[in-house]
């Protein structure tokens, strides 16, 4: 979920951010591949976490010697003797400021971004393990204090990733999370279940002192206090960028000034920062890479005949007029309840999200180009359970594809339930693609108003575009502002001497022509007034600037 950073002197009344308990986001690959290839990278290829082809029994462990923590969860998938499931975890690397995390996460460390918060699973500070679920769904896990670390302009609660393995080597994608909110201490899916529960936490009795060889970067800020969000909220106010100050690691108090201030949001519906964390675009352009939307990984260049926007190497402009495109789905999804609800306006926002990475990596367009929205038809007054129905629709606004190709790639989408649910990241039940203009009437089937997900109304836009490349001549319209207010500037400095120059030689040549009195020496006092003759201003700059200020001097 997502924390809010501040100046350090700033109050924090006044800082509020609404935001979603949402689910992992998705960006679909290629027709050939069943399961999500894009998702695959971001998920198993990253290096804070083995990857496959393993079994779920390697790299069996109970947590760090020096573990802090140690959690007791239940509400599992059981082990049993057909099957056999193991629980793997990971978080950030350990904070370099004490704080207690079973009471506040205040004076936790705050990293610059994922890519330094987490050590490598090779690395003595790699925060993690994998025990065997048992028989009645439960394991402890252990972890030492995890930091956090910057998704800007948010900032990730501190908290634990889990990831199932199923059988011999059926690695799940991670897709639960403890989140550590101080006394506040849950498990957050993106099931749609209340599935997995903290049964207890504490600290770990049997710690080991020696401590993992410190070899990690510096944080740059801490957690300066915890707020309340509405509940209700339905908007996500964007706190503004800003350059982060050093972050102090000496044994000083923590109320340093220097350091940056992080302010932690307490609710349960807060921003989940899966949908970035796990998004491959932006875990490529946050390493200072392009996203490549046909290899489906990152890419120092594009490949040869591909176009480059918005930091990703997408299909070349055609020159031909915008295409316009869209598709609709209805779905019949698990909407879980509560606070794990699915179906919830902030959780939405996220699906869409996850949506609109998916479908621009079918059709290899920046995301950007791709709209999503999502409708639910109102339940009866008396419906019993949690299902309900959905009407999700794709538009594409493109130069880059002809309208044919553009449609058939949409129709190519899988329109098995697997494939869907992978698609919005929804446990979906039922899937049909909807004919263009037989969308059920509104007295049949009653709908919500819908809810939009484009580069005006996503939450999660803004950070791509804080990391998006951008030639050293393309500039932004404050930039251009600033650039002429410098530039006439300047050029005040540099034509003041010209022109005090040229105002003391016309006084002198008019005082000159009084005392001779002749018409001729007028004619020249006027040419000087007008232009100042060429001959006398061939002064190099510094002869001027020296002249000049004898000039001045002897005026005086």
């Amino acid at each position: 979920t997502a924390l809010i950073y501040a100046p350090a002197k700033a109050g924090m009344s006044s800082v509020g951010v609404c935001a979603v308990l949402a689910l992992v986001t998705a960006a679909f690959g290629h027709p050939e591949a069943a399961e999500d290839s894009a998702r695959r990278l971001s998920f198993l290829d990253e290096q804070h976490i083995w990857s496959g082809p393993a079994q779920c029994s390697d790299h069996l462990s109970d947590g760090p010697a020096d573990a802090d923590l140690e959690l007791h969860l239940g509400g599992l998938p059981a082990s049993t003797a057909g099957e056999t499931v193991h629980l793997q975890w990971w978080a950030p690397r350990r904070s370099h400021t004490q704080y207690d995390p079973l009471v506040s996460p205040v004076n936790c460390s705050v990293y610059s971004s994922i890519i330094s918060a987490y050590p490598k699973f090779s690395d003595a500070e790699f925060n993690g393990g994998n025990v065997r679920i048992s028989e009645a769904g439960e394991a402890v896990i252990r972890v030492r204090t995890p930091s956090t670390y910057f998704v800007r302009p948010y900032v990730a609660r501190p908290h634990i990733h889990l990831r199932l393995c199923r059988g011999a080597s059926g690695i799940e994608n991670a897709d639960a999370a403890v989140q550590l909110a101080g006394v506040d201490i849950w498990v957050q899916q993106s099931t749609g279940e209340d599935g997995i529960r903290v049964i207890s936490a504490g600290f770990f009795a049997g710690r080991s002192s020696a401590p993992a060889s410190s070899a990690s970067p510096q944080p740059v800020a801490v957690v300066r206090g915890v707020v309340a969000e509405d509940l209700d909220c339905l908007a996500t106010t964007l706190p503004p960028s800003a350059a982060l100050e050093p972050f102090v690691a000496a044994a000083a108090p923590v109320a340093a000034t220097s350091e940056r201030e992080a302010l932690v949001s307490s609710a349960r519906n807060g921003l989940n920062l899966d949908a970035l964390e796990f998004s491959p675009v932006y875990r490529c352009l946050l390493d200072g890479h392009f996203f490549d939307h046909f290899s489906a990984g990152c890419a120092r260049e594009c490949p040869t005949g591909a176009g480059l926007a918005h930091g990703q190497c997408v299909r070349r402009e055609s020159g031909e007029s915008l295409v316009k495109v869209a598709a609709t789905w209805r779905l019949k999804v698990v909407c879980g309840v509560g606070d794990f609800s699915l179906c919830s306006i902030p959780n939405v926002k996220a699906t869409l999200h996850g949506a609109r990475l998916s479908i621009a990596g079918r059709l290899d367009i920046p995301f950007q180009e791709v709209e999503a929205s999502l409708a639910f038809e109102r339940p009866p007054a008396r419906q019993l359970g949690d299902g309900r129905t959905a009407y999700v629709t794709a538009s594409v606004s493109t130069r880059r594809l002809p309208e044919p190709e553009a449609l058939a790639r949409l129709a190519s989408l899988p329109q098995d339930v697997p494939a869907m649910s992978a698609l919005f990241g929804l446990p979906v039940d039922s899937v049909a693609l909807i004919p263009p203009g037989t969308m059920p009437a509104a007295d049949l089937a009653p709908l919500d108003d819908p809810i939009h997900s484009g580069q005006r109304s996503d939450p999660y836009a803004r950070p791509y575009g804080d990391l998006e490349p951008r030639p050293v001549t393309s500039l932004t319209p404050e930039e251009v502002v600033m650039t002429v207010t410098v530039g006439l500037l300047l050029l005040a400095v540099m034509a003041a001497p010209w022109v005090h120059l040229c105002l003391v030689r016309h006084r002198r040549r008019a005082e000159a022509a009084r005392a001779q009195g002749t018409q001729g020496a007028g004619e020249n006092v006027h040419s000087a007034a007008c232009g100042c003759a060429p001959i006398s201003c061939r002064a190099t700059w510094m002869t001027s600037m020296t002249w000049t200020t004898r000039t001045a001097q002897t005026a005086q």
